[in-house]
């Protein structure tokens, strides 16, 4: 080879270098954009770039957009309701709700002006799944608050913006008075006549009429009444496995249950009078 033709051979090698690193960049490029884009979002190949043609700067500008996208829905999904299967199906929704996105129903409800408790994201996460009991919703998580009372617990008390599972249920009263426990039966009622169907307010409607019908011969004392509130809790969680394992027709039985002739409300009462039965009995002994 003379040097005339080496000479004109070396700007040919010198552009073919050029153009394969431009390729491998490309592909570089194209290959972070596959592993970090979201299921919602199109490929570069469907967006009609060719790792063979495409600018690496327009690729690079690409992936830097999408992968702030792909931030900013993680962000968001850090503190966004994701609802269960039962709620995802909609088996106790107000029929106003169905078919409308959860997150959006929670944040309405916050800011309802008949919303008359503390609506926290948990309390609104927990009741839109109706997890009574082992679930973590309590009766009394429902119990009415003024907005004075509201000023005095505190914008830190609780986040009230954070929607997911990692926001946990705000401490509950587990040792209401009757008037506490009837008010927060009568306040959830009222709640859920406009975020449950007829079939579950049903259901709040025979807790609340038993509970009213219990005290006919004067309230119950703190320790009965504390475990009222249990056992309302657990017929409720019982409502929901119910409708889980059986569907909604055959939970509303619970509905006949809320009864002095319920086995496990006559437990827990049987519980509370053993000491008193013994203490009468040891008195007549001693006669």
């Amino acid at each position: 080879m003379t040097a005339s033709t080496a000479d004109a051979a070396a700007p040919v090698s010198s552009n073919l270098t050029t153009s394969d690193a431009k390729h491998d960049d490309a592909t570089d490029v194209q290959a972070v954009l596959l592993q970090n884009r979201s299921f919602a979002q199109p490929s570069p190949d469907s967006a009609g770039f060719d790792g063979s043609t495409a600018d690496p700067n327009a690729m690079m500008a690409l992936a830097n957009k999408m992968i702030h996208a792909l931030d900013d829905n993680r962000g968001r999904s850090s503190t966004t309701f994701r609802p269960t299967a039962l709620g995802q199906h909609n088996a106790l929704d107000h029929p106003d709700h169905q078919g409308k996105d959860a997150q959006s129903i929670l944040e309405c409800v916050q800011q309802a002006r008949g919303t008359r408790f503390r609506a926290a994201p948990p309390i609104l996460r927990g009741a839109f799944d109706f997890g009574f009991h082992i679930r973590g919703l309590s009766v009394t998580h429902f119990v009415r608050e003024t907005r004075i009372a509201s000023q005095t617990a505190g914008a830190t008390a609780v986040n009230m913006t954070d929607f997911s599972k990692k926001n946990g249920f705000p401490a509950a009263t587990t040792e209401p008075s009757y008037t506490v426990l009837l008010d927060a039966l009568t306040n959830l009622r009222q709640f859920g006549r406009t975020f449950y169907n007829a079939e579950t307010v049903d259901v709040l409607n025979a807790a609340i009429r038993f509970i009213e019908e219990f005290a006919d011969g004067g309230e119950p004392d703190h320790e009965t009444t504390k475990r009222l509130l249990l056992w309302i809790n657990m017929k409720m969680g019982e409502f929901r496995g119910l409708v889980i394992s059986e569907g909604l027709a055959a939970a509303v039985c619970i509905s006949g249950e809320f009864s002095l002739q319920d086995p496990l409300l006559a437990e827990l009462l049987y519980g509370l009078q053993t000491p008193k039965l013994d203490t009468l009995t040891a008195l007549i002994a001693a006669q």
